[in-house]
């Protein structure tokens, strides 16, 4: 690219010198005869303005004589590290609730195509398969909520924390004591296969990369306050049809989980939380000078927040095998790769400083 550029500088200067030798004149540019730049606005397939783009590429231009008698590979080398460089440390301005719901579209048609989601909606599954739906809830939300709390002061975390008025972990234990019994922790000791996996996730995350609780928070609490509220109505139906005893008039037995006692209006607390999302995109760069958000971990998040959704729809898989609307093998996910190191380490110093200093 740099020997590009410098082959174009040449040739541009040599046709205007011939141009002027030749008492020709050269007139203006149209493209740039109004005073604006055409390319102003314009963002690359990865997100980057392609003036930011020109502007890291154009390096080579500038190159001193001395420079351009180095072998041609040493240039390509040099340029190549400018770049890769401006991509992992870039600091990113980015609307991070847009990014993850753009990103997740796909994956999130995916999850709702699941036989059993459609026959959950219409109330026709039985009510073994809402207790053993309640009992995965269970063992999920308690890992994310217990690793959120872990790392409630991370600067990337707390934005999103809202324990009061999402945690869903106490809720699902009342449920489950009304389903099956005050001994229900005695009868539910071992998460289900696709469950375990989720948890070992959240248990990886909470360790080693605390910023990528994010998406999975946003997938499941943003979905609570959403379809979730279709299907408190569809879990009410399934409950009033599989049990005599289920009195209409208390219709928080069994489903406390849909219901946010604190949250008085849903589509303002929505607005709310996607605001707290885009502020992490807009997060300034650490005390150690390096930024916390980048293009780098904006990609894992979109990442992350797809694998949270191929989970769910392997949970739903399970819970067709469990209802007996399916019996095809269910295919585990592969866990995206980790942002890169120097994403994670700014981010977990400044949460370390935050940490120290309260």
């Amino acid at each position: 690219v740099v020997s590009l550029f410098a082959t174009l500088h040449d040739s541009t200067i040599n046709v205007k010198t011939e141009k002027l030798n030749n008492h020709t004149i050269m007139k203006e540019c149209p493209i740039f005869s109004n005073g604006e730049c055409p390319f102003k606005g314009t963002l690359c397939s990865n997100g980057v303005p392609l003036i930011d783009a020109f502007e890291v590429r154009s390096w080579g231009i500038m190159i001193t004589k001395e420079n351009q008698s180095r072998s041609r590979s040493e240039s390509e080398s040099s340029s190549q590290d400018i770049n890769d460089d401006y991509e992992k440390s870039r600091v990113v301005t980015v609307e991070v609730s847009k990014l993850l719901k753009d990103g997740t579209k796909e994956a999130h048609k995916a999850a709702e195509s699941v036989h059993f989601v459609r026959e959950f909606i219409h109330g026709r599954v039985n009510r073994d398969a809402y207790e053993q739906m309640m009992i995965n809830l269970y063992f999920i939300y308690n890992a994310m909520e217990q690793a959120i709390d872990n790392n409630g002061t991370h600067p990337l975390v707390e934005p999103v924390h809202f324990p009061d008025q999402l945690h869903r972990t106490s809720s699902l234990e009342k449920d489950l004591c009304f389903l099956i019994g005050s001994n229900w922790r005695e009868k539910v000791q071992k998460p289900s296969l696709v469950t375990q996996t989720y948890i070992n996730r959240l248990e990886f995350l909470n360790k080693n990369n605390p910023e990528l609780l994010v998406p999975h928070a946003y997938t499941r609490y943003l979905g609570d306050l959403s379809g979730g509220q279709v299907l408190k109505r569809s879990a009410i139906k399934i409950l009033l049809k599989n049990d005599n005893q289920y009195s209409k008039s208390n219709e928080m037995n069994g489903i406390n989980f849909y219901i946010f006692k604190l949250i008085k209006n849903m589509n303002e607390f929505k607005k709310m939380y996607r605001k707290k999302l885009d502020l992490i995109g807009s997060q300034k760069p650490s005390s150690s000078g390096e930024s916390l958000m980048t293009t780098d971990l904006a990609d894992a998040m979109v990442a992350e927040a797809n694998y949270a959704f191929e989970l769910n729809t392997c949970l739903f898989r399970e819970l067709d095998q469990f209802s007996g609307f399916s019996n095809e093998p269910i295919t585990l996910p592969t866990p995206p790769p980790s942002p890169s190191s120097s994403s994670s380490t700014s981010a977990s110093t400044s949460a370390s400083t935050s940490a120290s200093t309260s």
